[in-house]
């Protein structure tokens, strides 16, 4: 036997049509809600992220203004790392191009500061003993500045068949010093004190 169920009266459809629309409604403003809701959250990240960078950009602009573009600031001295690598005497004029010097080492806390470029590097100083002694390219007096030679350095080496000793200073590997080949070719490191 089959039965058939009647029809609802118009005022249950009504109520039930009116109930499915005020759920969209309040489904509608919840997603309305939440999309400002995650939109300011956005909004403050952004801003967020645009202080950052402002204050990324102070602290770059005012080594920019001291220093310039891509040097690096230590103490009241600038640094610039030149990874390609050049003779002794082509990375001295190159320095001096660029109104500085092959950097002098003139303290314990520099030349920490400086190991950091020199991890995986052999770097050119501004120290030479082409003249006979070992003197700083700015005329620092090398006497009164600490010395980092490695064990057994300088030995003023002449197995490299080329001629002549090892007459220029290099920092190696952040280790310490050594003496070598002039015309061997190194990454260095310029550098120039505020004044400059």
């Amino acid at each position: 036997m089959t039965k058939w169920i009647s029809q609802p009266p118009s005022a249950v459809i009504c109520l039930l049509s009116s109930l499915c629309t005020a759920l969209l409604f309040i489904i509608i403003i919840l997603l309305v809600t939440i999309t400002r809701s995650l939109s300011n959250d956005q909004q403050r990240i952004l801003e967020a992220l645009g202080d950052l960078a402002d204050e990324i950009w102070k602290g770059n602009s005012s080594t920019y203004a001291l220093c310039g573009k891509n040097w690096v600031l230590h103490d009241s001295s600038c640094y610039f790392l030149f990874r390609k690598v050049q003779t002794w005497d082509t990375a001295k004029k190159n320095c001096e191009d660029r109104k500085s010097h092959l950097v002098v080492i003139n303290s314990d806390d520099e030349m920490n500061f400086l190991r950091q470029f020199s991890l995986s590097l052999s770097l050119w100083i501004g120290l030479t003993d082409k003249d006979g002694s070992w003197q700083w390219v700015d005329k620092t007096p090398y006497e009164k500045t600490p010395k980092f030679w490695n064990i057994g350095q300088p030995d003023d080496w002449y197995g490299h068949g080329r001629g002549g000793g090892e007459d220029c200073g290099q920092l190696v590997d952040g280790d310490g010093w050594n003496d070598n080949y002039c015309s061997h070719r190194f990454a260095y490191i310029c550098e120039k004190t505020l004044s400059s």
